[in-house]
């Protein structure tokens, strides 16, 4: 099945195979801004321009959970690794862990000047990283809250940042029409992946680690080899700006999606 969150304050599950539409998740009141799965794909996670993250049951489709304590726009919301914990990203300038069960707020991040675009938990769920319109990437530790590291080198908004599979390579994706591979550890910039002419939405590794999908402005989503930065291959087909780019479990398919109201 595949999950696309929508302005017109939905999120709707789709047949794969023949794009036929499964289920409309209804109850926000304003746009929703990103969709994701749990780790086992039974659970659906929603987050909204109404300040608030919503959890779903991928089955039947009913809401039966509401995170409630931002104060604005929740701007981004994602299932940690093994889905015990849901990291949230605002425009009130927090990130917030919850507790998938409970629905409980156990810890808020602070420390970013703007807008906070997007949270994710390490594959170890040591660390969360997250993504604001400051121009920076945070490091943060989950139990302690504690800022471990600022990422610093795009010269505008960072609109989202994603950990390696192996933990030890963070990616970011920025309004300077670039994305850029660092190092966990020490905050080194490896590389900046140069060639999208409008800015860059999104960006995520491959399920292996070895190739990096941006989606960007210009119309376009690109792959790139990590390790060199090369890109090697631009899909091309979208009439509006692309809003993200994902890969496939398996890695050998892409889903995008556009301001032209499609997803391909």
């Amino acid at each position: 099945e595949l999950l696309t969150a929508s302005d017109d304050n939905t999120a709707k599950l789709w047949n794969a195979h023949s794009g036929a539409c499964l289920r409309t998740l209804s109850g926000h009141c304003s746009l929703v801004m990103s969709a994701s799965f749990s780790p086992d794909a039974k659970l659906v996670l929603t987050a909204s321009a109404d300040g608030t993250a919503k959890l779903w049951s991928a089955e039947s489709g009913e809401c039966f959970r509401t995170l409630a304590e931002h104060r604005d726009s929740v701007l981004f919301a994602e299932f940690s690794p093994g889905g015990s914990a849901v990291s949230t990203a605002s425009r009130d300038r927090t990130a917030k862990l919850w507790r998938t069960q409970s629905g409980e707020c156990f810890r808020t991040l602070e420390g970013h000047i703007d807008w906070v675009r997007s949270a994710v938990v390490s594959p170890d769920g040591a660390s969360v990283l997250t993504a604001s319109d400051d121009g920076t990437a945070k490091l943060w530790s989950s139990e302690s809250g504690i800022c471990l590291r600022t990422l610093e080198g795009h010269r505008n908004l960072v609109v989202c940042a994603a950990f390696s599979p192996s933990g030890d390579l963070v990616l970011t994706a920025s309004g300077d029409r670039t994305a850029g591979i660092w190092k966990a550890q020490s905050g080194v910039c490896l590389r900046m992946l140069e060639g999208h002419r409008d800015p860059v939405w999104s960006a995520t590794f491959s399920p292996d680690g070895a190739v990096v999908l941006t989606a960007s402005g210009d119309r376009t989503a690109k792959l790139w080899s990590a390790a060199s930065g090369e890109c090697f291959r631009t899909l091309e087909g979208h009439h509006r700006g692309l809003w993200s780019a994902v890969f496939s479990q398996d890695g050998a398919l892409v889903l995008t999606a556009s301001g032209d109201r499609t997803a391909k």
